[in-house]
């Protein structure tokens, strides 16, 4: 009788490997499972006490949903959620999918989060975060008088900054250099993904927010014209796809590099 038992899967490659072959790939298994699990939780809990804060009145309208952070974080403990069942069900299908689909985009929206926010935390958060209650109805002439430099964001506490705005980028970086299979994802498609990304986000918070009922959008760095606006919404575009791009040609390196070293 044939046997049914299925077979661990190869982190390096997406295919299948013999089962008297796997002690160094279930190691490796393991150490991605433990990985997406334990910052699983640290996300989660990261994402359920911000989504508690209360807004200002200018955001309160538009609610959490609209903040890029929590959109990216969402879809980032999706990722968590999917490599896990992945790995325990031993779905080679299911694992691929993640890895060039849901990991991808995840990795997308982290890399803008992550290069957005620490730069201008540290030097220039008043384009990040509000003072106080604002009324910005005319978004062609903001004054950015109504914003300061600690934004509120300096009584955030800093297990929760990190978990939201660095652990997710961070955490599924070192999973995809170390051990995940480069994507195959070709880069026309990660060319229409990302620009559908931004195009996708613009049109969501045109949804949400109405400027006319005293909304503003939810970083100061956005309540501008609607021309400036698409010149910010194409820069962190570009940004993205380059970062993309660029975290593939490391991981390709870091395979090399890898395999010049087994050879010797």
């Amino acid at each position: 009788m044939a046997s049914t038992s299925k077979e661990p899967i190869d982190s390096s490659t997406t295919r299948v490997v013999p089962q008297n072959h796997s002690s160094s790939v279930s190691h490796k298994n393991i150490k991605s499972l433990l990985l997406n699990v334990s910052c699983l939780l640290i996300s989660s809990y990261g994402l359920i006490f911000i989504t508690k804060l209360q807004l200002p009145s200018n955001l309160s309208n538009a609610g959490h949903k609209q903040f890029l952070t929590n959109i990216s974080c969402v879809l980032t403990i999706i990722n968590y959620l999917f490599a896990i069942v992945s790995q325990l069900l031993n779905s080679p299908s299911l694992y691929s999918f993640k890895n060039n689909y849901v990991h991808s985009i995840a990795l997308i929206l982290e890399s803008i989060v992550f290069i957005i926010y620490w730069p201008l935390k540290l030097f220039f958060i008043h384009l990040i975060a509000y003072k106080r209650d604002v009324d910005l109805t005319d978004l062609g002439e903001i004054d950015i008088e109504t914003t300061i430099p600690d934004g509120g964001l300096s009584s955030l506490p800093f297990s929760i900054d990190f978990s939201i705005h660095f652990v997710p980028y961070v955490s599924l970086l070192i999973d995809y250099m170390f051990f995940l299979p480069n994507f195959t994802i070709s880069n026309s498609k990660v060319f229409f993904i990302t620009f559908s990304l931004s195009v996708s986000y613009w049109f969501w918070l045109d949804y949400l927010i109405d400027p006319s009922n005293g909304d503003s959008y939810p970083y100061p760095f956005l309540n501008f014209s609607t021309s400036s606006r698409l010149i910010i919404f194409f820069i962190v575009s570009v940004v993205a796809l380059g970062s993309f791009l660029l975290h593939k040609k490391i991981h390709s390196l870091i395979v090399e590099k890898r395999s010049l070293s087994k050879s010797l």
